[in-house]
């Protein structure tokens, strides 16, 4: 695991056979502009794609590198709550349910807001949590969340409320 923040994309290497001068490219042009959306989204798409899509019977190599871009990536830009998604879809792919609720729970810990990013967390429970109480809580916090971020939601629900 590398260490998180500006700079930290430079400590990633990438020592597979697959690609691995285009890789090493999309590393370095990363490196010269942290700051371009365009260049981490060529890496991470990339870094995905190897070995035709990266899962538990991937490279080690492939797996470390395309979650040290997710890191980094997330990192740099925490609230595109569609990539905590594929991050956590990835990582479900690659671990198995525990990395991707990982994934996810680091995802509404960044942005605790993202009524989106909660409301495929909450999908992922229904289909992957055999526990009602569990998907009970989830969706409560949802629940409360999209109350907290839309107060029109509240005056709308306010009426249909009154008449239970």
């Amino acid at each position: 695991m590398i260490p998180y923040g500006r700079g930290a994309v430079a400590g990633i290497e990438y020592t597979g056979d697959e690609a691995a001068t285009e890789i090493k490219g999309l590393l370095n042009a990363v490196v010269q502009d942290e700051d371009s959306y365009d260049r981490w989204e060529a890496l991470v798409l990339r870094a995905s794609e190897l070995e035709g899509g990266v899962t538990r019977n991937a490279s080690p190599h492939a797996i470390e590198l395309v979650r040290n871009v997710y890191d980094c990536f997330l990192y740099k830009f925490p609230l595109f709550f569609g990539y905590w998604k594929k991050y956590a879809d990835l990582e479900f792919a690659i671990g198995g349910t525990e990395t991707a609720e990982m994934v996810y729970e680091r995802g509404v810990s960044a942005i605790s807001t993202s009524v989106d990013l909660w409301t495929n967390y909450c999908a992922f429970k229904m289909e992957t949590c055999h526990d009602n109480d569990i998907i009970r809580d989830q969706r409560q916090a949802h629940c409360s969340l999209a109350m907290r971020v839309s107060p029109l939601l509240v005056l709308r629900l306010k009426p249909a409320h009154s008449q239970l």
